[in-house]
């Protein structure tokens, strides 16, 4: 049994409209996602000035969570001796 020619074209055709649509969609979205990027990088150096020369924000953030924990414990250990010296006063 064979299949009409039409019905063929027919189906071909909305193959093909089909993955039109599939790569308008993907253009969207690839801008989407370069607006998104963009937003993100210009909230990270008002975040972050002093990151303004660094190419890979994700690397720099790594830096500043580690500075940040470092600072952190620091400030454990200043408030537990500020403690004791103010229980011994």
């Amino acid at each position: 049994m064979r299949c009409p020619t039409g019905a063929v074209s027919a189906m071909a055709m909305m193959v093909v409209a089909w993955m039109l649509g599939l790569f308008l969609k993907l253009g969207r979205l690839e801008s989407r996602n370069q607006r998104v990027r963009q937003e993100v990088r210009q909230v990270f150096l008002e975040t972050l000035p002093e990151a303004a020369g660094t190419t890979d924000e994700l690397i720099q953030l790594a830096e500043m969570e580690q500075r940040v924990a470092a600072l952190r414990s620091e400030h454990d250990a200043f408030a537990s001796v500020a403690s004791a010296a103010s229980f011994l006063a």
